[in-house]
């Protein structure tokens, strides 16, 4: 690493060559309240920024981190770490692809979930999605798990699976464990496109970046479908007295979650 910097450096900051051999930092107790803020557009298109405490997002991802992998949740950061060198010595560690940008929730969350588990993330080199250049990806990394949103991504993607078989030139998807989607609709035709060309574990999920996720659909082959959507755990359908609307009773509701949530929006 070249230690001499290329511009002059700022008032108060180091070169990072000079960084190397310093001492670290002994590691300190954290309260949990870190802040973390993403920034959404929602239905307004105006950017807000919704304020995640550590604590709180960790909460309402254990289930996509562990529960999808049949882990009990961990306790403490030793369990965390336990976890993750055993999910690592199994061979088990996800290859996660994001198809949509990092500052959206699914993709930035489903990345960070990855991470704790010991696994690796691929991205795409270019700025756009490409269905064909997916697909490549997936073959040549080895790619277990694809975050998309919805039938905007996943139509195509199914189109392309079949024009390349249809051709003789079949993508090797045999890594290609689960999809997951978020953030948009994601039809029942469009999934069985999918699965009837791979059959693998579709997780739809019901959520956004101010809160849930709040329920899940899944199905592994097209004799799923359609797959409703079920409950996460802490999550609730509240009726206008804010009771909660039993199942199956057809009565529309509010969607509410007892499990951690962001702190509300920033400046606001």
């Amino acid at each position: 690493i070249d230690d001499e910097p290329s511009a002059p450096l700022l008032p108060g900051a180091v070169a990072f060559g000079e960084l190397l051999g310093a001492e670290p930092l002994p590691p300190t107790e954290r309260s949990g309240a870190d802040e973390m803020f993403m920034y959404t557009g929602g239905t307004t298109g105006l950017p807000k920024g919704v304020v995640w405490r550590q604590r709180d997002l960790f909460d309402c991802q254990r289930f996509p981190t562990y529960g999808t992998i049949g882990r009990d949740y961990p306790t403490s950061v030793d369990e965390v770490v336990r976890i993750a060198v055993e999910v690592d010595a199994a061979g088990t560690a996800p290859r996660c692809l994001p198809l949509t940008p990092l500052m959206h929730a699914t993709a930035l969350f489903s990345v960070m979930d990855t991470l704790l588990l010991g696994g690796a993330a691929v991205f795409l080199p270019q700025r756009s999605f490409d269905a064909a250049a997916t697909w490549r990806a997936v073959q040549h990394d080895r790619v277990q798990r694809l975050i998309i949103a919805g039938n905007a991504i996943g139509v195509p993607l199914a189109d392309e699976l079949a024009r390349a078989a249809a051709q003789g030139r079949p993508y090797d998807t045999s890594s290609l464990a689960s999809v997951w989607s978020s953030g948009m609709a994601w039809s029942t035709d469009a999934k069985r496109m999918l699965l009837r060309q791979h059959p693998c574990h579709l997780l739809d999920i019901l959520g956004s970046s101010e809160g849930g996720p709040y329920a899940y659909a899944q199905a592994h082959t097209v004799d799923d479908l359609p797959s409703p959507f079920r409950l996460a755990a802490g999550a609730v359908v509240l009726d206008e007295n804010l009771e909660p609307v039993p199942a199956g009773s057809g009565m529309a509701g509010v969607l509410a979650y007892a499990g951690g949530m962001p702190a509300g929006y920033y400046k606001d």
